[in-house]
């Protein structure tokens, strides 16, 4: 004979069945029970309300209702402010005209700040400008199409530093070359390296490099950011020499990085900056390149090195600085 095997679906079924009707029959006797037992006072009023069966099944019915947690909400309206765009006329300059970003300058599809970002350009940053606007905006050829920024960030002379100018750095420092194509400036730098390649190794391409008008910069830490003391003592002993020699020597502080995506920690770079900015020689000029980054935001694939995009932006920086001799 063949044997029958319960459907264990079933059983669930039945036995949540049975636990719902038990449920309603305490909750339906306890009512009922109350009703019975309620006290009148002396104006004939129960101290007690009595519960209709109606109530009672309506009291029951919520028991196993929705909560209204579990319910979607109806969507509310969002209205949308509508933003007034101010409005501009043009004046055209034939031909022509190259001029020079002496900031970091927001691009806008309009003559005034309610028109739409688009884009963003940096100090030194040449532009093509084919018309000026009554609102102070000039009219520019940005990425093959026409574009504004304000007139009061872009000058007819380009802000490059013309001095000489070694940047000596790492794996950041070498990125940084290739993303500004060198730019006719010493560029001293190699993948990896930290204190004892920038004391042996580098130092002496510093001192063959450096004389009257050379502004220095030096980027080194990121690899190990526990030599601080070491960078400051060193550093602070070659001073007198550069300072001799006509030099200006500045020290850019180690930038961000991702947290968890590499070995350093932005913890760790902030105690780094904070050590050197405290001790290095007062003729070393401090460039705080960390919070500039930070502000501007910064793009990296592996949460170290940064896109050609935001090396251009953190160099763009350190030459500004430089030109104001920060």
């Amino acid at each position: 004979m063949r044997k029958l095997i319960p459907d264990k679906r079933l059983i669930g079924i039945a036995l949540t069945a049975s636990v719902c009707m038990l449920v309603f029959l305490v909750v339906y006797n306890d009512y009922r029970d109350k009703a019975e037992d309620a006290v009148h006072n002396i104006n004939g009023e129960t101290d007690v309300d009595i519960v209709s069966i109606n109530e009672l099944t309506e009291e029951m019915t919520d028991i196993f209702r929705p909560s209204v947690y579990d319910t979607v909400p109806e969507e509310e309206e969002i209205v949308v402010p509508v933003i007034e765009r101010v409005e501009f006329t043009v004046t055209d300059i034939e031909p022509a005209v190259t001029m020079y970003v002496n900031d970091t300058l927001n691009v806008r599809n309009g003559a005034d700040i309610s028109y739409d970002r688009i884009g963003r350009l940096y100090w030194a940053s040449a532009v093509n400008v084919t018309g000026e606007t009554d609102t102070g905006w000039y009219r520019i050829v940005y990425n093959g199409e026409t574009a504004y920024v304000s007139g009061d960030y872009v000058q007819k002379e380009s802000p490059v530093v013309t001095s000489a100018v070694v940047f000596v750095g790492d794996s950041r420092t070498v990125q940084m070359s290739r993303a500004v194509a060198r730019n006719n400036y010493t560029w001293i730098g190699k993948v990896g390296m930290g204190y004892s390649w920038f004391s042996t190794e580098a130092l002496p391409l510093v001192d063959a490099y450096t004389g009257e008008g050379t502004k220095l910069l030096i980027n080194m830490g990121v690899n190990d950011l526990a030599n601080a003391s070491k960078y400051v003592k060193l550093i602070n002993s070659k001073i007198d020499a550069w300072d001799a020699a006509g030099a200006e020597v500045y020290y850019a502080s180690v930038n961000p990085v991702v947290d968890g995506k590499c070995n350093a920690s932005n913890a760790q770079i902030e105690k780094f900056n904070a050590t050197l900015q405290g001790s290095l020689d007062s003729r070393i000029h401090w460039i705080d390149s960390y919070s500039y980054t930070v502000s501007q935001g910064f793009s990296t694939s592996d949460g170290l090195h940064y896109s050609k995009a935001t090396s251009q932006m953190i160099y763009a920086y350190y030459l500004n600085c430089m030109s104001q001799g920060q």
